[in-house]
């Protein structure tokens, strides 16, 4: 939904991002920091992104 284009959404998770919940770092360090909790605020990231609950 929020990046239609394949390769836009298979790149997205490894690429660097500036959002404050990341701090320029890719999602994909983020949720495989070892906490549980960071996949769900990932999931709540992406659902406030497509402007579903947050």
């Amino acid at each position: 939904m929020l990046l239609p284009d394949d390769r836009a959404s298979d790149t997205w998770i490894k690429r660097p991002n500036d959002a404050p919940l990341f701090g320029g770092r890719p999602a994909i360090e983020r949720m495989l920091s070892g906490q549980v909790s960071d996949l769900f605020v990932v999931r709540q990231y992406l659902d406030a992104q497509r402007g579903g609950w947050a």
